[in-house]
């Protein structure tokens, strides 16, 4: 009986995966109340969300940095604000 259980939770996870992509939508922008810049690819990411913004996708852009984190002797929020005045 648990081998039938594990077979049956193997196929429905390979189920799974073989349907993802349906759910995956990569770079496909579209307009939005608010743009969300998560934590992380600080070299990328908050350009990424200003080109959005810049496009005119939405009219805010909230940036996702922890407070107390550092950057040589930046903090991750000081890095936040520069990119904002950018």
């Amino acid at each position: 009986m648990n081998r039938l259980r594990i077979v049956i939770l193997v196929l429905l996870l390979l189920w799974l995966v073989s349907r993802s992509d349906r759910f995956l939508v990569v770079d496909h922008p579209q307009k939005a109340d608010v743009i969300v810049v998560l934590a992380g690819e600080t070299d990328k990411r908050p350009a990424r969300g200003l080109e959005l913004l810049q496009q005119g996708l939405a009219n805010k852009l909230v940036l996702d940095v922890p407070g107390d984190a550092r950057v040589y002797a930046t903090t991750y929020a000081d890095v936040a604000r520069r990119w904002a005045d950018a």
